[in-house]
């Protein structure tokens, strides 16, 4: 390999461009690692390194270290939420070029893929940036407490309210951006309130008398299929066309070609939030790229912070990485049918996985991801513990304990 690379230029291995070669070099690239790519399609880590001296010659597992933080493209947030993944950054090009106009977005996405923070760097890319976001999640938040969260109850509006009243979620956002997240999972008699603040910018708070006007600008986002929700009646057809001036669809994790771009933007994160210095092996980051990732970036950012928070003065090391990065990870549990009862039992995981909805398998993921604590689950989806239970009812998910 070597006799093939010596005596050519630079240029001529790598694709990225000579200024951008030397000015890494120098230091002046703003990382101690960045990617290189070869004419002939491979993909390597380089690395700023001291040379090694007499005790570190024959040393297989050197790690590179990371102690600069994050580089931001001129303060755009919008640019660095991707590297070179040209779906993503036509993505980007069209929540820059939407972000200030008045039409309603509606992103959607598989769990964990970053709905919330591609709406927030929307909203800091906008003209409404020194106004409020405000973020709902319509999932999380109980259905006999949303309607008072989102509109907001005048004083003695119902026995426990607060004897002030309270300013409602939609209002608190007038002049910013209201972001409605999960908004597949509004109760049906809410989406006919919201609709009407929508079409009539005005909010009735309970007990009111008159409506309060408002400058409203909202981003939707959910990982159910919309479309489909309003075919089943779930949804109604003519909020979900107000909603959806715009849909911007986020790719998950899997099917995104700048996971190395990502995996070092949140490494560097993790490390500055953990006051750490970070040093991890090559083959750690070699790991975290191939790897598949059902959780999306949620799921890498909190593997992220398991690994520096038990790595030790020697950096991040194959040691570090959690069990389901390094094998995968074999069934645990088997769905059951929708009409089936809980105890019913089932051939095969493969074959009762295969039928189970897309909502029903999120689910399933993030359960065997957080070893069946509900805790866990209920954190890293977002939702609230009821919520958790009420879906594994739904889709016939039972931990392994209650398999026979």
């Amino acid at each position: 390999l070597a006799a093939g690379l010596v005596g050519n230029s630079l240029t001529a291995i790598f694709r990225n461009r000579l200024g951008d070669i030397w000015k890494f070099a120098r230091g002046q690239h703003g990382s101690d690692l960045a990617l290189f790519d070869t004419w002939n399609g491979e993909r390597y880590h380089a690395a700023i390194v001291a040379p090694r001296t007499a005790s570190t010659i024959g040393t297989a597992r050197t790690p590179i270290t990371i102690t600069q933080t994050i580089t931001q493209h001129d303060g755009d947030t919008l640019q660095s939420l991707a590297g070179d993944d040209a779906r993503m950054r036509q993505l980007l090009d069209q929540s820059r070029r939407l972000a200030s106009k008045p039409v309603n977005l509606l992103i959607q996405g598989e769990t964990g893929t970053g709905k919330e923070v591609l709406a927030k760097a929307i909203h800091e890319s906008s003209q409404r940036a020194d106004k409020p976001f405000v973020a709902v999640n319509c999932a999380a938040i109980p259905e006999s407490l949303i309607e008072s969260e989102l509109f907001g109850y005048m004083p003695g509006t119902f026995t426990g309210a607060r004897s002030r009243g309270m300013t409602g979620l939609i209002t608190r956002s007038s002049g910013g951006t209201l972001f409605l997240d999960e908004i597949g999972d509004m109760p049906l008699q809410l989406q006919t309130r919201l609709l009407r603040v929508l079409s009539e910018h005005e909010v009735l708070p309970l007990g009111a008398e008159r409506p309060v006007a408002i400058d409203l600008h909202v981003i939707a986002a959910s990982h159910r299929d919309l479309r489909q929700l309003v075919d089943s009646g779930a949804f109604r057809e003519d909020l979900y066309y107000r909603l959806c001036g715009a849909t911007l669809r986020l790719s998950p994790l899997r099917e995104r070609q700048d996971k190395a771009y990502l995996i070092e933007r949140l490494l560097r994160e993790e490390a500055e939030s953990l006051d750490v210095q970070l040093q991890i092996e090559a083959e750690v980051l070699n790991r975290l790229t191939r790897y598949d990732w059902p959780g999306n970036i949620r799921q890498l950012r909190q593997v992220l912070r398991f690994m520096l928070s038990i790595a030790d003065e020697r950096g991040v090391r194959l040691e570090h990485l959690p069990e389901e990065i390094g094998m995968p990870v074999a069934p645990v549990v088997a769905p059951i049918g929708l009409s089936a009862p809980l105890s019913a039992p089932v051939a095969a995981a493969t074959k009762a996985e295969a039928v189970l909805p897309q909502e029903g398998q999120h689910l399933l993921d993030a359960l065997r991801r957080n070893r069946w604590n509900i805790s866990y689950v209920a954190r890293d989806l977002d939702l609230c513990r009821a919520t958790i239970y009420r879906r594994m009812r739904r889709y016939g998910i039972v931990p392994p304990t209650h398999l026979h």
